[in-house]
């Protein structure tokens, strides 16, 4: 997962369980694209629900951006 402004940005089902010079290999081909569909959106909704129990906190006016953050 990397971040592009406010945005983030995921992908799936990219890496190989080999690895190369130490570090993971990347597939050059993927045999089933739809399970890797499955959890990049499995992580979306994952996200949109965690987002949901801070967004009215950090969005309301007047309100602390910093509450509902850890350390």
């Amino acid at each position: 997962v990397e971040t592009a402004g406010d945005c983030y940005i995921a992908a799936s089902g990219v890496l190989s369980d080999q690895t190369c010079n130490g570090f993971q290999c990347t597939l050059d081909h993927h045999n089933h694209p739809e399970l890797s569909a499955g959890r990049v959106m499995e992580f979306a909704k994952a996200v949109l629900q965690e987002t949901a129990k801070v967004g009215n906190k950090v969005t309301t006016k007047n309100a602390d951006p910093n509450e509902g953050r850890s350390e």
